[in-house]
């Protein structure tokens, strides 16, 4: 078991895409009519034809109200300038209203993950890409749809666009007892690095669930859910060692029926530092006290230093008298005769009592 989660960590880490955010060039995808034609990568008054060949892949059955995928085979493509091939799913070749949705299909993801007829996509090497769209019709109906293809030149100056024929797709009625996703699923779309993920995923009348993480090169990696409780079905994802993202969807069977969700997309970042507002607050109340505490000490200085200063300028209001009540008060007619001050200073009070001549 532990070597089986290895082994799918490894695949599942091959498989993830950087998370970023790039627009490939040229026009950008798009829900386009093809009206957009050659002036998407070239001149639009010199156009030229593709050699661009079609494969298209699509359901056996399609179910109204349930997703459905056509994947296109693009070959025999041409060296460009910059690499850079549109593709649109058409229901008509009128150069307007030809966007699915006109018809009442609606793309819930393409290649790229996004929801639009018009897709671009680099060729970094050999001559093939493989253009795909999932979508949705909740009623009965048939649809002739088309695959067109754009580029440039090596030169850029000439537009080419390849058209493929035309093939139909046609819904037909819900079976009561039909295997399916819940209507009401949420799919996970953020989880943090360095985690596993369990993911629940309800359903209806479902034996068996199989999960499919989109590979390189339609090289999908297939994960076998188990039922935990009634019609809920659980995968884990191994943990994403980087930032990144990775794309998948769910195959439910049941009663000799097989139907297939939209692709989901979940995008795998660093955790962010959270702290607990406790901490911050008792940081923050032991911050105050200590403020407080200085504020409390620095005041008492400051009053025994004032209290000192006061005492001392008051000294200096005491009057003279206070110093020279200790020498006897001279009389009016001076100093005995040949007395000195010092020696009043000491005998002064006898020589007033009388107990000196």
């Amino acid at each position: 078991m532990k070597r089986l989660m290895t082994l799918l960590t490894i695949a599942v880490l091959l498989s993830a895409t950087p998370w970023v955010n790039a627009n490939p060039g040229g026009n950008g995808d798009a829900n386009r009519d093809f009206q957009c034609g050659g002036s998407c990568h070239g001149d639009p008054d010199l156009n030229s034809s593709s050699s661009a060949m079609f494969e298209v892949n699509i359901p056996d059955r399609i179910y109204a109200g349930l997703s459905a995928e056509i994947t296109v085979e693009v070959s025999s493509l041409p060296q460009t300038e910059t690499g850079i091939f549109g593709a649109f799913l058409l229901t008509s070749l009128n150069a307007n209203g030809d966007i699915p949705s006109n018809e009442g299909w609606k793309i819930s993801s393409n290649s790229n993950l996004g929801q639009t007829n018009y897709q671009e996509q680099v060729l970094t090497s050999g001559s093939e890409l493989i253009f795909s769209w999932t979508l949705s019709n909740d009623d009965i109906t048939t649809t002739d749809f088309y695959v067109a293809v754009n580029h440039g030149s090596v030169d850029n100056d000439l537009a080419h666009t390849g058209v493929s024929q035309a093939f139909q797709l046609t819904t037909i009625a819900l079976p009561q007892d039909m295997p399916s996703v819940s209507p009401g699923f949420q799919p996970l779309a953020s989880r943090l690095v360095g985690e596993d993920t369990t993911i629940s995923i309800p359903t209806q009348n479902a034996e068996k669930v199989t999960i499919e993480i989109m590979g390189s090169q339609g090289n999908n990696i297939e994960i076998l859910a188990s039922m935990n409780g009634s019609q809920v079905w659980e995968f884990t994802l191994p943990q994403a060692i980087r930032e990144s993202s990775l794309q998948w969807r769910v195959v439910v069977e049941g009663e000799g029926l097989t139907t297939t969700s939209a692709w989901y997309s979940m995008v795998s970042s660093e955790p962010t530092f959270e702290s607990s507002s406790l901490p911050i607050i008792l940081q923050g109340v032991g911050v105050a006290l200590m403020g407080a505490a200085f504020t409390t000490l620095l005041h008492k200085r400051l009053n025994k230093s004032k209290a000192i200063k006061k005492q001392y300028e008051q000294s200096d209001l005491i009057p003279n008298e206070t110093k020279d009540n200790s020498i006897p008060t001279i009389p009016a007619t001076g100093l005995p005769e040949g007395w000195t001050m010092e020696q009043w200073e000491y005998y002064g009070q006898d020589y007033l009592d009388g107990k000196l001549s």
